[in-house]
Formats: C-alpha cells, sequence, structure tokens
C-alpha cells in the first residue's frame, strides 16, 4: 500500500524538513532519501508511537538519525 508523504509547511512557507534535510551530509542525506521512499511504498516497521500521533522513524546508522512524522488519516 503506498503512503503519501507530504512536508509541512509553516503559515510563513518555512519547511523545517526541508532546511534539515538540505544541511545533512550527503551520506546521511541518501540514508533519508531511502527511508523516506521505504515509507512512501509502506513499510513502516522503524515507526514507532511517541505521543499521540506523533511517531519517530529510526535509522540506525552512525550516530543514528530520527525523522519525527504525523499520520494524517490512515
Amino acid at each position: 500500500m503506498a503512503i503519501k508523504v507530504e512536508e509541512y509547511l509553516t503559515g510563513e512557507g518555512k519547511n523545517h524538513y526541508r532546511q534539515w534535510f538540505n544541511s545533512l551530509p550527503v551520506e546521511y542525506a541518501s540514508k533519508v532519501a531511502a527511508a523516506r521512499a521505504r515509507m512512501m511504498a509502506g513499510s513502516l516497521g522503524n515507526v514507532k508511537p511517541i505521543d499521540g500521533t506523533l511517531k519517530e522513524y529510526r535509522i540506525d546508522w552512525g550516530p543514528g538519525i530520527r525523522i519525527y512524522l504525523v499520520q494524517d488519516g490512515r
């Protein structure tokens, strides 16, 4: 089941995810891009709930990378 992944924009149009992603070294960015592709393909095995709708995707590589997300709808 494919999942639609959207980046949150603030009311002022800021995209904090994109700013963070663009600041990553290329090795880290490639790990994050691969994780995002897996999420979009429906693979959520590394996603764990934190509190309510907030979830954490863990990438266990190097010092570890965390992507925080919220599920909207089914």
